[in-house]
């Protein structure tokens, strides 16, 4: 209601947020707004001119016109807004969530990522739709730049599917708060399975993750080396 009373329609994050996807949060409303659109209104009062921009992020030409509905853009004009807002990665991690919730296709992500690369590569390279959180992608985003092979989302016998597995030996896990609050005594189960299949676990929290990004691989790399093929 926000969006639609300045004269525009959300964009980047609030879209996100209004599609279901995971959402970079920096405390803003993000409003698309057309080229050319005067008389912006108050966010909170229509008859009211906008002269208030503290919390606002007034997007304009970067997006398409005609996509989307008109209380939002589509998926593909939010990640391409992030990309440019938040910079690459925050968009990988929008666009793994658009696909791995079948709120986009590939084709469109393609397109919302054309001309951003990571890594020296296209962007979209980094996209696979199979992290379950914006955190299980910022792990996978760290495995890929540490050049360490992985494969993700894999059923392991009486452990059932983890988010990686490394190098063939080293299961990681990274445990968000909304997924895994209250339940310590499964996850441990899941662990001991593990070990005895012949595999070491590797789990750490979202937070743990967010705060620790060098030692995460580092954490990695010891696990591995404590490990027969390692």
């Amino acid at each position: 209601m926000h969006a639609l009373r300045i004269g525009g329609r959300l964009a980047c994050a609030s879209a996100a947020e209004f599609l279901g996807l995971w959402v970079p949060r920096d405390g803003r409303l993000h409003v698309h707004l057309w080229d050319g659109s005067t008389r912006l209104r108050d966010r909170d009062d229509r008859l009211k001119r906008l002269e208030r921009r503290e919390g606002l992020a007034l997007h304009w030409s970067d997006l398409v016109v005609d996509d989307g509905t008109r209380c939002a853009t589509s998926v593909g004009s939010a990640v391409r807004c992030i990309a440019g807002c938040f910079g690459i990665e925050a968009a990988i991690r929008v666009a793994d969530s658009a696909l791995q919730r079948r709120r986009a296709d590939r084709a469109e992500i393609r397109r919302a990522l054309d001309g951003f690369a990571w890594l020296e590569a296209p962007a979209i390279d980094a996209v696979d739709g199979l992290c379950g959180s914006g955190y299980e992608t910022d792990a996978k985003l760290l495995l890929l730049a540490a050049g360490l092979a992985f494969e993700q989302q894999v059923a392991l016998p009486r452990v059932g599917i983890v988010d990686f597995v490394v190098c063939g030996c080293v299961v990681v896990e990274v445990d968000g708060r909304e997924t895994h609050e209250g339940a310590f005594e499964a996850d441990r189960a899941r662990d001991a399975e593990a070990l005895l299949l012949g595999y070491v676990t590797v789990r750490v929290s979202a937070r743990w993750l967010d705060a620790n990004p060098g030692r995460f691989i580092e954490l990695v790399r010891a696990a591995l080396a404590v490990h027969p093929r390692g």
